[in-house]
Protein backbone atom coordinates (compact mmCIF):
# COMPACT_ATOMS: atom_id res chain seq x y z
CA UNK A 1 0.00 0.00 0.00
CA UNK A 2 1.18 3.50 -0.87
CA UNK A 3 -0.99 6.55 -0.19
CA UNK A 4 -4.02 4.30 0.28
CA UNK A 5 -3.50 2.61 -3.10
CA UNK A 6 -2.63 -1.02 -3.72
CA UNK A 7 0.66 -1.13 -5.66
CA UNK A 8 2.59 -3.79 -7.56
CA UNK A 9 6.12 -2.84 -8.53
CA UNK A 10 8.06 -4.32 -11.41
CA UNK A 11 10.63 -6.55 -9.70
CA UNK A 12 13.68 -7.67 -11.70
CA UNK A 13 13.46 -11.37 -12.56
CA UNK A 14 9.77 -11.62 -11.69
CA UNK A 15 7.50 -10.79 -14.61
CA UNK A 16 4.07 -11.28 -13.10
CA UNK A 17 2.31 -11.08 -9.80
CA UNK A 18 -1.21 -11.38 -8.50
CA UNK A 19 -3.05 -10.81 -5.25
CA UNK A 20 -6.35 -12.60 -4.70
CA UNK A 21 -8.89 -12.21 -1.91
CA UNK A 22 -9.40 -15.95 -1.37
CA UNK A 23 -12.17 -15.46 1.18
CA UNK A 24 -14.44 -14.18 -1.61
CA UNK A 25 -16.50 -16.28 -3.99
CA UNK A 26 -18.76 -14.57 -6.48
CA UNK A 27 -20.79 -15.82 -9.43
CA UNK A 28 -22.95 -12.87 -10.57
CA UNK A 29 -21.52 -9.47 -9.62
CA UNK A 30 -20.32 -6.00 -10.54
CA UNK A 31 -16.61 -5.44 -9.84
CA UNK A 32 -15.31 -1.84 -9.89
CA UNK A 33 -11.78 -0.48 -9.55
CA UNK A 34 -9.52 2.32 -10.66
CA UNK A 35 -6.39 0.97 -12.38
CA UNK A 36 -3.18 2.71 -13.45
CA UNK A 37 -0.28 1.09 -15.33
CA UNK A 38 3.24 2.23 -16.12
CA UNK A 39 4.99 2.28 -19.51
CA UNK A 40 5.51 -1.47 -19.83
CA UNK A 41 3.42 -4.61 -19.42
CA UNK A 42 -0.19 -4.72 -18.30
CA UNK A 43 -2.24 -4.62 -15.13
CA UNK A 44 -5.84 -5.24 -14.22
CA UNK A 45 -8.43 -7.37 -12.49
CA UNK A 46 -8.83 -11.10 -11.86
CA UNK A 47 -12.26 -12.57 -11.22
CA UNK A 48 -13.97 -15.95 -10.81
CA UNK A 49 -10.55 -17.24 -9.76
CA UNK A 50 -9.81 -20.60 -8.11
CA UNK A 51 -7.04 -23.23 -7.93
CA UNK A 52 -4.51 -20.53 -7.07
CA UNK A 53 -0.78 -21.17 -7.08
CA UNK A 54 2.44 -19.17 -7.48
CA UNK A 55 2.94 -17.67 -10.91
CA UNK A 56 1.15 -15.06 -13.00
CA UNK A 57 -1.03 -17.56 -14.88
CA UNK A 58 -1.25 -20.22 -12.19
CA UNK A 59 -4.97 -20.00 -11.45
CA UNK A 60 -8.29 -20.82 -13.04
CA UNK A 61 -10.26 -17.69 -13.87
CA UNK A 62 -10.59 -14.54 -15.93
CA UNK A 63 -8.40 -11.46 -16.28
CA UNK A 64 -8.98 -8.04 -17.79
CA UNK A 65 -5.81 -6.00 -18.33
CA UNK A 66 -4.90 -2.61 -19.73
CA UNK A 67 -1.57 -1.83 -21.38
CA UNK A 68 0.01 1.55 -22.14
CA UNK A 69 2.87 -0.24 -23.90
CA UNK A 70 0.56 -1.99 -26.40
CA UNK A 71 -2.21 0.66 -26.33
CA UNK A 72 -4.77 -2.08 -25.75
CA UNK A 73 -7.12 -3.90 -23.42
CA UNK A 74 -7.01 -7.68 -23.15
CA UNK A 75 -9.61 -10.04 -21.75
CA UNK A 76 -8.64 -13.65 -21.24
CA UNK A 77 -8.60 -16.68 -19.03
CA UNK A 78 -6.00 -18.76 -17.27
CA UNK A 79 -6.00 -22.43 -16.31
CA UNK A 80 -2.28 -23.05 -15.97
CA UNK A 81 -1.85 -21.42 -19.36
CA UNK A 82 -3.04 -18.13 -20.80
CA UNK A 83 -5.81 -17.89 -23.43
CA UNK A 84 -6.84 -14.55 -24.95
CA UNK A 85 -10.59 -14.20 -25.43
CA UNK A 86 -10.55 -10.64 -26.81
CA UNK A 87 -7.99 -7.89 -27.41
CA UNK A 88 -8.99 -4.40 -28.49
CA UNK A 89 -6.92 -1.33 -29.31
CA UNK A 90 -7.43 1.50 -26.82
CA UNK A 91 -5.32 4.58 -26.22
CA UNK A 92 -4.13 3.71 -22.69
CA UNK A 93 -1.76 6.32 -21.26
CA UNK A 94 0.90 5.39 -18.71
CA UNK A 95 0.31 6.62 -15.14
CA UNK A 96 -3.29 7.68 -15.83
CA UNK A 97 -6.22 6.32 -13.81
CA UNK A 98 -8.86 4.27 -15.65
CA UNK A 99 -12.20 3.32 -14.12
CA UNK A 100 -12.88 -0.33 -14.87
CA UNK A 101 -16.14 -2.19 -14.32
CA UNK A 102 -16.75 -5.88 -14.89
CA UNK A 103 -20.32 -7.17 -14.79
CA UNK A 104 -20.79 -10.92 -14.80
CA UNK A 105 -24.15 -12.64 -15.05
CA UNK A 106 -24.08 -16.32 -15.80
CA UNK A 107 -21.69 -16.95 -18.70
CA UNK A 108 -21.94 -13.34 -19.96
CA UNK A 109 -19.31 -10.77 -18.97
CA UNK A 110 -19.28 -7.10 -19.89
CA UNK A 111 -16.17 -4.94 -19.51
CA UNK A 112 -16.43 -1.15 -19.21
CA UNK A 113 -13.48 1.24 -19.19
CA UNK A 114 -14.19 4.89 -18.28
CA UNK A 115 -17.53 4.88 -20.19
CA UNK A 116 -19.90 3.01 -17.86
CA UNK A 117 -22.80 2.90 -20.35
CA UNK A 118 -21.30 1.12 -23.37
CA UNK A 119 -19.17 -1.99 -22.76
CA UNK A 120 -15.82 -2.21 -24.53
CA UNK A 121 -16.11 -6.00 -24.40
CA UNK A 122 -19.24 -8.16 -24.26
CA UNK A 123 -18.21 -11.81 -24.09
CA UNK A 124 -19.82 -15.15 -23.28
CA UNK A 125 -17.67 -17.96 -21.90
CA UNK A 126 -18.69 -20.93 -19.76
CA UNK A 127 -15.25 -21.92 -18.39
CA UNK A 128 -15.62 -20.45 -14.88
CA UNK A 129 -18.94 -19.69 -13.16
CA UNK A 130 -17.71 -18.50 -9.74
CA UNK A 131 -14.59 -17.70 -7.76
CA UNK A 132 -12.50 -15.09 -6.00
CA UNK A 133 -11.58 -11.58 -7.07
CA UNK A 134 -8.10 -10.14 -7.23
CA UNK A 135 -5.60 -7.97 -9.04
CA UNK A 136 -2.81 -8.93 -11.43
CA UNK A 137 0.20 -7.23 -12.94
CA UNK A 138 2.51 -8.52 -15.65
CA UNK A 139 5.86 -6.80 -16.26
CA UNK A 140 4.32 -3.53 -15.08
CA UNK A 141 4.16 -1.07 -12.24
CA UNK A 142 0.43 -1.10 -11.48
CA UNK A 143 -1.78 0.76 -9.01
CA UNK A 144 -5.34 -0.01 -7.92
CA UNK A 145 -7.77 2.08 -5.88
CA UNK A 146 -11.46 2.18 -4.94
CA UNK A 147 -11.97 -1.58 -5.38
CA UNK A 148 -15.54 -2.79 -4.75
CA UNK A 149 -17.83 -5.68 -5.60
CA UNK A 150 -21.63 -5.71 -5.52
CA UNK A 151 -23.62 -8.93 -5.90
Amino acid sequence: MQNGEYVSTNVEGRQGSKSVQTSTSFSDFTYNAKVQVGNTGDGGLIFRASSLSLGADEYNGYYLGISAENKSITFGKANGQWTILKTLPMNIDANKWYQIRVTAKGPNMKIYIDDMTIPKIDCTDTSFSYGSIGVRSYNAVTRWDDISVVQ
